[in-house]
């Protein structure tokens, strides 16, 4: 269960950093503005899809997360008690994983990784089925185009130097010219176009693909509907790739410009106008990147290209320090002595005080560890320490939490397991009787059960457990010796 543990940490912290880093670009972008250029402004939104797809990022002093660590768990126990004289006790704990397994399929945890696939899964349904439709459409209602538009885009190939074979439809699915396919590269152009474009507006629809084609825009974007897939949950995430479509279309604006003479800048701009007239949806599958994309930027983009100037479209100095200082400062993590530091400024808020569960019963018999079974001779790992008391003496809560378990257990008898919150559940097995029942709240130092010998056990006492994350601690390591 620690692999489902750590990958739900991972998605939230990986989920929260992108939320962080796409507030950083926004104001970086709003700041610098001009200075970055139209290239800065997309490529920066890079790091976030670097970010969203690191499995681990590298220590580095550099890291903002140094003075921020979101991603940390200090959670600590504390507590006190006097450890008595250890002496031999016969005991062969089974069913531990089952045990565990169970306690799990009523913990947070599997309680968010069963939202969340069925999130993914819905989502994932959702992309596919309109996916799919989509190129169904695309088939039954598109014809190619004519030889002499074939030329036309042979030769703004050749000026953007591309050698890919692809194809041109007109097709009645689109509003707009899109670029579509992964491998099978497509032009659509809406059917209401043919016959009512210039050679000229062929040449400005075709450039502006191909400027989609050369960049592998098609390929970021569905990595992105993937990544939106993951992180489904996360409105944030989903906002800064609204944003980052929108830079990619100036920037593709850009690349064409480049390729033209400064008096056709004013006909590019009146080609994309001319295009907004029939205009209906800015909506396109994960599989496509279009002329338009989102209406309401086309005034930014008309400004873009009416202030162009030759060169605009090169990566700027000041955008690819930028790019290399939000990457050191984001896409690493804190080192190991600014984690400790952390940790230790935050340990008092993260506490976790334990009592000792058997008052007055503070000898302890068969700890924790490796252990040699007598009567079987065999060896086996003991999860927890056996406290010896009178059979019926009160056994209380060590911390306030939520009891997860309460009934029998084959091997630990009548068992109570209790949920304290941040990965930290205590058990109380061999009991007599228990006395609160699955999901009571219970206070730290309330009676939860009576000392008992149910189970597999020889004597009265109780088998104490705590543990971390799913995975057993020592007991007596949380509890410091009173000073009597």
């Amino acid at each position: 269960m620690e692999v489902i543990k750590g990958f739900i940490d991972w998605l939230f912290s990986t989920s929260l950093n992108g939320s962080v880093l796409i507030g950083i670009i926004l104001l970086v972008k709003a700041g610098l503005d001009r200075k970055i250029g139209v290239q800065g402004h997309y490529y920066i939104w890079l790091l976030l899809i670097i970010r969203m797809v690191m499995p681990f990022s590298p220590q580095c002093f550099t890291s903002v997360y140094n003075l921020l660590n979101l991603n940390k768990d200090r959670t600590i126990i504390t507590g006190n008690t006097y450890h008595g004289q250890e002496y031999g006790f016969i005991e062969e704990p089974v069913l531990d994983k089952f045990l565990f397994s169970e306690s799990f399929l009523h913990s947070t945890d599997f309680k968010i990784m069963v939202i969340w696939l069925v999130g993914v899964l819905v989502f994932s349904i959702i992309t596919v089925r309109v996916n799919f439709q989509f190129w169904q459409r695309i088939k039954a209602s598109s014809h190619k185009a004519s030889q002499e538009i074939y030329y036309l885009l042979e030769r703004c190939k050749v000026t953007m130097k591309i050698n890919k074979e692809i194809d041109i439809f007109f097709t009645d699915v689109v509003d707009a010219p899109t670029l579509a396919g992964l491998f099978n590269v497509k032009i659509l152009i809406p059917s209401y176009m043919e016959g009512r474009l210039t050679y000229e507006q062929y040449q400005h629809v075709f450039l502006h693909e191909l400027a989609h084609f050369k960049r592998k825009d098609i390929h970021i974007f569905s990595l992105i509907g993937i990544i939106q897939i993951l992180h489904w949950f996360n409105p944030i995430l989903w906002f800064g790739f609204v944003k980052m479509r929108q830079d990619c279309e100036i920037a593709c604006d850009s690349l064409v410009l480049s390729y033209l003479n400064e008096g056709e800048y004013k006909s590019y701009g009146e080609t994309i106008i001319h295009m907004l007239q029939n205009f209906k949806s800015s909506f396109q599958p994960v599989v496509t990147v279009g002329v338009l994309g989102n209406r309401g930027e086309i005034k930014r983009r008309i400004k873009m290209i009416s202030n162009y100037k030759k060169n605009s479209y090169r990566l700027s100095i000041m955008a690819l320090i930028i790019f290399v200082a939000l990457g050191f400062a984001f896409l690493t993590s804190a080192t190991k002595a600014a984690e400790s530091d952390m940790e230790e400024l935050s340990n008092q808020e993260n506490r976790i005080e334990m009592q000792w569960p058997v008052q007055d019963y503070t000898q302890v018999i068969n700890p924790y560890g490796s252990r040699m079974n007598p009567v079987t001779k065999k060896e086996y790992y003991h999860t927890g320490i056996d406290i010896p008391a009178p059979e019926g003496v009160d056994i209380m809560a060590s911390a306030k939490g939520e009891v997860i378990f309460a009934g029998w257990l084959e091997g630990y008898g009548e068992t109570v397991i209790i949920d304290h919150g941040q990965g930290i559940t205590t058990l109380y097995g061999h009991c007599s009787a228990y006395l609160v029942e699955k999901d009571t709240k219970v206070k730290s130092g309330e009676i939860i059960a009576k000392i008992g010998s149910t189970g597999m056990s020889t004597g009265s006492q109780l088998h104490f457990e705590i543990r971390k994350n799913e995975e057993p601690v020592d007991p007596l390591k949380e509890f410091q010796p009173n000073q009597l």
